[in-house]
């Protein structure tokens, strides 16, 4: 899947098909190997609607203000966004949910596209699982 972001600042915006999301970063040091730790959420109608993880599989838009540095109820708000060996390419990682990832679905009936959560081993590669992010 493709998507568009301005990788490096505390606040981006990435879009997909007809959604615009935007991205907070709240932990930007990736020495440490683990990734950054980021927010997903849409501005709809004055709101921020934040990407939450329902359960092991299903996501959820949840409003709420963005803290300004994660708390005990925000885990499963938060995902880890790890660097693949392709250029361009991460994985979103639940905080919550280990080895649960961020991965865009196709309807099969309808064709309409679902944002879930997918299991993945770490060494394996998973293209759902992989977002493509591009210079907006």
């Amino acid at each position: 899947m493709s998507l568009n972001c301005c990788i490096g600042l505390k606040l981006c915006c990435v879009s997909f098909v007809e959604c615009k999301f935007c991205i907070q970063v709240y932990n930007n040091d990736e020495s440490t190997g683990k990734g950054l730790e980021v927010m997903l959420y849409v501005n709809k109608e004055g709101k921020k609607m934040v990407v939450s993880c329902k359960d092991m599989d299903n996501i959820y838009a949840e409003e709420k203000e963005l803290p300004g540095t994660i708390g005990e109820d925000d885990h499963g708000a938060v995902f880890t966004m790890k660097s693949t060996a392709t250029s361009n390419e991460y994985l979103l990682e639940s905080y919550k949910y280990k080895s649960r990832y961020l991965a865009f679905e196709t309807h099969r009936d309808t064709g309409n596209i679902k944002l879930i959560l997918r299991h993945k081993h770490e060494d394996v590669v998973d293209e759902p699982c992989q977002l493509r992010f591009s210079p907006r």
